[in-house]
């Protein structure tokens, strides 16, 4: 694939950076090494570096070779703009910021998850092989309130058990990048934990693009070629708006897919000229939103 001047193949059996290895790499660039230089750490890369150069591949081609999978098509957005390593970081950054709400989000699902599982189980091995065996060997009397209290949890946890069952439906299904856009895009005018989930992803792309001082129209053209179909359909919309002539509260009226406190934030931000601070600051309060949401439901499930 051709991108920013050069192109970029992939390998078999190519070396992988890991994290600590990306951070390393970053904080040689910054202190002011040259890629010569910090290749020489980095004994896996340095070794394919001078076949590579005879193939005429470029030290940003080689690089993106060796980048984790879910840090490339970032890196190929940022590097439009930024130096390397700082395109290197803000696709990191972006990336540990859902990995970390899924992360936690997984966390705290699974306990209560677990008791669900577990008490189903209890009521199923109650209602269906324990009550039946007590009902054949005894003749029970002013028991039938206690049956009916035990099928009646049985049928709301069955209830449940296929709620969850459509859930999980709908998460597989969201594998596919139409209907997930399709899903996404539907229930941002619905649930407004959607609309926040938007805008989080919306800031952490905006705000590397932000802090090299790029204008908005020229963010939203650049975002146009994000891997998320989602984004990509978000940033078109928003850009096509805006050469329209309409302004930002216009343009989120007119999409209603965004958080309100996003909205606030960057109209502030342009109004103080100070974006990025502004976009930081909703990145964090978004966090704080859909951990909170976590919570919630996590209670629910409980």
């Amino acid at each position: 694939m051709k991108r920013g001047g050069f192109v970029m193949k992939m390998r078999k059996n190519t070396y992988l950076m890991n994290e600590n290895d990306l951070q390393l790499f970053i904080t040689y660039l910054k202190q002011g090494y040259s890629l010569q230089e910090t290749f020489i750490y980095f004994p896996n890369i340095a070794k394919k570096m001078d076949e590579s150069f005879i193939k005429g591949e470029s030290f940003e081609a080689i690089i993106y070779e060796c980048l984790p999978k879910y840090v490339r098509n970032d890196f190929k957005l940022f590097l439009k703009v930024l130096p390397l390593e700082l395109a290197i970081e803000a696709a990191m950054k972006r990336k540990s910021i859902h990995r970390i709400l899924l992360k936690d989000f997984r966390n705290k699902c699974a306990y209560p998850l677990f008791l669900f599982i577990f008490a189903f189980s209890l009521l199923q091995l109650f209602s269906r092989i324990v009550v039946p065996l007590m009902l054949s060997s005894f003749a029970m009397i002013d028991t039938n309130h206690m049956i009916y209290f035990v099928y009646g949890m049985d049928i709301l946890c069955t209830l449940i058990l296929i709620v969850s069952f459509i859930m999980m439906m709908i998460c597989i299904l969201c594998i596919n990048a139409n209907i997930r856009k399709f899903i996404i895009l539907k229930g941002a005018k619905h649930i407004k934990i959607i609309r926040v989930y938007i805008s989080l992803m919306l800031a952490t792309y905006m705000i590397p693009f932000v802090s090299k001082g790029l204008s908005t129209i020229d963010i939203f053209l650049h975002m146009q070629e994000c891997e998320s179909l989602w984004m990509k359909y978000i940033a078109s919309k928003i850009h096509e708006y805006l050469l329209e002539g309409h302004s930002y509260q216009n343009v989120y009226r007119l999409m209603n897919c965004f958080d309100n406190d996003w909205q606030q934030c960057v109209q502030r931000g342009i109004a103080l000229a100070n974006l990025e601070a502004m976009i930081q600051f909703y990145l964090d309060l978004a966090q704080k939103k859909l951990i909170n949401a976590m919570r919630k439901l996590t209670i629910v499930i409980q």
